[in-house]
């Protein structure tokens, strides 16, 4: 994955850390634990970081969405 999408689509051990309340080292270690997979970038594709905080038990908020269409004529 290029540098650009990095830092677009994916978060920092460290922001990661900061979100949780833990250090950086104790999300890696968490990360590696849950993910089943060493960490050797100190990024998270979106996929992985949404099995670990379900891991941790963090609950994401529910949403509506609704789409209309209004046809003129």
């Amino acid at each position: 994955m290029s540098a650009l999408a990095q830092q677009e689509f994916c978060i920092s051990l460290s922001d990661l850390a900061s979100f949780m309340d833990i250090a950086p080292s104790a999300v890696k270690l968490k990360a590696e634990k849950h993910l089943q997979k060493k960490i050797k970038s100190p990024w998270l594709l979106p996929e992985e970081v949404r099995t670990l905080l379900l891991a941790e038990g963090y609950k994401y908020p529910q949403k509506v969405i609704s789409v209309q269409m209004l046809k003129g004529g």
